[in-house]
């Protein structure tokens, strides 16, 4: 991790010189040994301008990443305004306490054990942690620990290093919605159902169960798109999103692919029978008036249904088979449902329109 050179300037305008984060966790165990050997005046009393004590102080007081030093015994001897700042404690408030007063209760007693005989084995060890500020808030941290040695080779003190990833995890989550959720309805996407899809095959395979796939389309979404507007049309989308996620239990998925066309995923699904049932339930649900703006509309619609295993055991299989039962229900009339049937072999599935 590279530091920005703002942030290695004492007060008196002097760079440092320190390009990464391991040179300057050297630097302050080469302070801590002079600390140890001179009486001691990390981030307190009055080093000599000249002196290591003074750069090891500099280094800490300047630098934007929080720093925590801890005794061999795990004790807190020091902490800089950085730390002050990320978590909220002062240094009188954490000097001589454990740091597990930052434990944010994520994270198992193997997570500690492990982190702890790495640091023994290596005297280094990074990675994510999740901490907790004295205001109880939970946060996402990158933190490097290193022991610091005496001229004896002991352990005399242990260096943290932390940094907030709060933003960059945030950044994180937002962009994987956008790749794997509907930006409009918010509905998982095309790529999210398919995985999600995959994973219902398999349980139903283990567990022998039936499980349906409900390809859906509404019937004439142009014209609403047309009469009153694509700002209308857009409701009515969010609408359908809504009531679906509604009408199903909380085990089922429910997608947007595209358009005006969605999938439902039923699990443990029963007869063909039950699934039906469900699929006029949906049908009238999505046949209600919705208000949207520019006035009042209904839209119908046309549900394809396929059945694992009957029509398919992988994603792509279901969904041509929902698909193709989906353009029979438009052709015999629209605000139709029906049930995938399979044809001989050699003319291929239902033409579509």
């Amino acid at each position: 991790m590279q530091f920005k050179p703002s942030d290695l300037v004492t007060p008196a305008g002097w760079h440092l010189g320190l390009s990464s984060m391991d040179e300057m966790v050297q630097r302050i165990g080469h302070g801590l040994r002079n600390w140890r050997r001179n009486g001691g005046f990390l981030l307190t009393g009055a080093p000599r301008a000249d002196g290591p004590n003074w750069l090891a102080d500099k280094v800490l007081g300047s630098t934007s990443q929080a720093v925590m030093v801890t005794d061999a015994d795990g004790r807190i001897v020091a902490v800089n305004p950085a730390f002050t700042a990320m978590t909220g404690y002062s240094a009188a408030e954490v000097i001589g306490l454990s740091p597990s007063l930052q434990r944010s209760g994520r994270h198992d007693p193997l997570f500690y054990r492990e982190l702890w005989a790495n640091l023994h084995s290596t005297g280094h060890w990074q990675g994510e942690i999740w901490n907790r500020r004295k205001s109880g808030e939970v946060y996402p941290c990158l933190q490097t620990i290193d022991a610091i040695r005496d001229e004896a080779q002991r352990v005399s003190h242990y260096v943290a290093l932390h940094s907030d990833i709060s933003a960059l995890k945030n950044a994180e989550e937002r962009l994987s919605r956008l790749a794997h959720h509907d930006a409009l309805t918010g509905l998982p996407n095309r790529l999210l159902f398919a995985n999600g899809l995959a994973l219902s095959i398999e349980r139903a395979k283990r567990h022998r169960q039936r499980l349906a796939v409900l390809f859906l389309d509404l019937d004439h979404f142009k014209h609403v798109n047309d009469s009153l507007g694509h700002a209308a049309g857009d409701a009515l989308l969010c609408e359908v999103g809504r009531r679906l996620r509604q009408s199903v239990r909380a085990q089922d998925a429910v997608a947007r692919l595209s358009g005006d066309e969605f999938v439902v995923v039923l699990e443990e699904a029963g007869e063909a029978s039950d699934v039906l049932r469900m699929a006029d339930k949906i049908m009238a649900t999505i046949s209600q008036p919705v208000q949207v703006p520019g006035g009042t509309t209904q839209i119908s619609a046309s549900i394809g249904i396929a059945l694992y295993p009957d029509d398919g055991d992988d994603v792509d299989q279901l969904l041509r088979a929902a698909d193709a039962a989906m353009y029979i229900a438009k052709r015999r009339g629209r605000h139709q449902c029906a049930i995938h049937q399979p044809v001989a072999q050699g003319q291929g599935d239902v033409p579509v329109a």
